[in-house]
């Protein structure tokens, strides 16, 4: 049987089994045998009795096979009676037997594709594919599922929404002004923004109608159980100021990790049992005009006496607390969390990657538990669950998150350099929506929120990034590959300048949207809250957007220079215009494999992004990669002012 011959098997019984009853009813509709009465004479001899005992018995038989077809799951017809079933199961990776029955669904639909498309059959198809799989030894989706030329949607639809802009507000202008003029142009531009906003919803609509939603490819874990190659830590980086709120937020965890536990089967004790799934709560310190703050040594006492209860009432070392120290921040000018969030998780995740000395352990953090957690019998971390203090992981989902990133085909590949994931997903986030009782906070809240609340018919929904570029935007709740974040990122960012670094990490290593889960955040309850929070969001955006002007094009001169990109980012400094005098030592690589004189755009008075942008952010980067320093020189021999930088 093929995949259509097997889905169409039940429907098919189930319509040859009502057509048998429709036949039967008929007949006792002739008969006018409705029902039958012991007292009828008429109805005493044998004949007449054996008849009706067999229409009674045929009628029954009908609706217990209706009944039972009903119940019967479509994935057990199809692996009993299809041979291409059989032989996916049987590749050599091994991973098409543990996904769940809505990824082999998509997977049997492009095989159906495929089989129609190349005109062979199903079945020697599905042979060929495996065969393949199994001698490049790989999972057999990387045969089906070939990458797509993503960056050339991009490209076209980019190029589609200008298009359409400009003719839009060209065609606007024209007839507001009856002609074509100086008049009409100076309309065209200004009305060109708001021209793309209405060819972007537009655009968007029609993908909407036109594109089928993707499902996101996951793991099934059998009885909800991580395997250890998975395990996972769930983390909830907030600001803490007193004993209240750290009691508060440790029982938050206590209620995902009942929520997600991993169900007993046997008669075993659900702490009997190797979870794989860990929780800490990750305590940032407040901002302050000292180092050490009254609310410290308390917030200190109280995370610390929570975890030890919460780990002896469920018999094994499942929850951690970490509480970072301030460090002095010149821009903010004051003593707060190192980098804030981004910070504290950089730092928690080097802990957990047991690549902090203890010097360095006894300098970041005032207290922590992970230490001596990880001298226990504990796996190794392999992806980390990160959650705002308003953010629920609701039943189950934990799982599903780890198997969406644990699919070979989410697995984050990383390039040449390292520095950078080009297929797979180092960061997988779900969609978030809004719990119900959010929306009832305030008569705001009703208006903006929507309507909020579980959907227990969650598939998967159309996402426009996702499903036609192949990658989503983070917003700071998901899951991501610890290896991957901390290989790409640490080191990566300037410090003290990037303030919503969201965004910017989901670009560095691709963001994947699981768009058939969910789980729930808050929204705000009145206007000034919401105003801040967008405030908050474009602040950090334009920072974004200045920085990766030059940042880019610096890097990869550096990389074609022969050095990474990991070189230190606490120092921004540049000698501005290229101003400097310096040892040849220092900067020889410029002018042995920097740019040619091809790679120098035409001159057209640019003031930022291009390659002498870059040259001109290299010097310093380039002088200490070859063991030199640099020093900026404001002032000569005779005191008289001279801003010129020194290497």
């Amino acid at each position: 049987f093929t995949y259509p011959e097997v889905c169409a098997l039940l429907p098919l019984l189930k319509t040859l089994l009502i057509k048998e009853l429709a036949d039967l009813c008929n007949l006792l509709a002739e008969n006018n045998a409705y029902h039958y009465s012991p007292t009828d004479k008429s109805l005493a001899d044998m004949e007449k009795l054996n008849e009706a005992a067999q229409q009674n018995l045929l009628m029954m038989n009908i609706f217990n096979s209706l009944k039972k077809m009903t119940k019967l799951p479509v994935e057990e017809v199809i692996d009993s009676v299809s041979y291409s079933e059989r032989t996916l199961k049987g590749e050599k990776a091994g991973m098409y037997d543990e996904m769940y029955d809505r990824t082999k669904d998509d997977y049997r639909a492009r095989i159906v594709r495929l089989a129609k498309k190349q005109h062979v059959k199903e079945y020697d198809l599905v042979r060929k594919l495996v065969e393949q799989a199994d001698k490049d030894e790989e999972h057999v989706g990387w045969q089906l599922f070939k990458p797509k030329k993503w960056e050339l949607r991009a490209h076209l639809y980019i190029w589609i929404v200008a298009a359409a802009s400009l003719v839009l507000a060209s065609i606007f202008a024209t007839l507001a002004t009856g002609g074509f003029g100086v008049v009409a142009v100076v309309l065209a531009l200004l009305a060109l923004v708001p021209m793309s906003q209405v060819v972007i919803d537009l655009f968007n609509q029609v993908l909407y109608h036109v594109h089928r939603p993707v499902n996101t490819f996951k793991i099934k874990f059998k009885d909800g159980l991580i395997p250890e190659e998975y395990a996972t830590m769930v983390i909830m980086p907030t600001i803490l100021k007193n004993k209240a709120k750290t009691e508060e937020l440790l029982e938050q965890l206590e209620i995902y990790y009942l929520s997600n536990i991993n169900r007993a089967s046997d008669g075993q004790r659900l702490e009997s049992r190797q979870q794989n799934l860990y929780y800490t709560l990750i305590g940032d310190a407040a901002a302050g005009p000292n180092e050490d703050m009254p609310w410290d040594n308390e917030v200190v006492e109280a995370g610390l006496a929570k975890v030890k209860e919460l780990n002896e009432k469920y018999g094994a070392q499942i929850f951690n607390f970490v509480y970072r120290r301030r460090a002095w921040s010149d821009g903010e000018n004051c003593w707060l969390g190192h980098e804030r969030k981004r910070g504290a998780i950089l730092h928690f995740n080097d802990l957990v990657l047991d690549q902090t000395s203890e010097e360095e352990k006894a300098k970041r953090f005032r207290c922590e538990t992970i230490s001596q957690w990880l001298k226990g019998p504990v796996p190794h971390i392999q992806f980390i669950i990160t959650l705002d203090t308003d953010t629920e992981l609701v039943l189950y989902s934990a799982q599903k998150l780890i198997g969406a990133m644990a699919h070979p085909l989410n697995r984050a590949q990383l390039s040449p350099d390292g520095r950078r994931v080009n297929a797979g997903y180092g960061i997988m986030q779900p969609r978030v929506n809004v719990d119900v009782e959010v929306t009832n906070k305030s008569r705001y809240a009703q208006l903006f929120a929507g309507l909020g609340g579980l959907d227990v018919y969650t598939t998967a929904s159309f996402e426009l990034y996702q499903d036609i570029f192949n990658e989503g935007s983070f917003c700071g709740k998901g899951i991501y590959d610890l290896k991957v974040f901390q290989q790409v990122l640490k080191g990566t960012f300037p410090e003290n300048l990037i303030l919503s670094h969201d965004l910017i990490e989901g670009c560095h290593i691709r963001c994947g949207l699981i768009n058939d889960l969910e789980l729930f955040d808050d929204n705000p309850s009145n206007y000034i809250d919401d105003a801040k929070r967008h405030h908050r969001w474009t602040r950090g955006d334009w920072q974004i957007i200045g920085w990766l002007k030059n940042k880019a094009l610096t890097e990869a001169l550096m990389r074609r220079m022969g050095f990474s990109n990991r070189l230190p980012r606490t120092n921004t400094t540049f000698p501005a215009g290229d101003m400097f005098w310096a040892r040849s030592d220092a900067i020889r690589q410029m002018f042995t494999k920097g740019p040619s004189l091809e790679d120098f755009p035409e001159e057209n008075g640019q003031l930022d992004g291009t390659v002498m942008h870059a040259i001109e952010r290299s010097w310093c980067l380039l002088a200490r990669a070859n063991g030199y320093t640099y020093r900026n020189t404001r002032y000569l021999a005779d005191n008289r002012p001279f801003d010129l930088l020194r290497i």
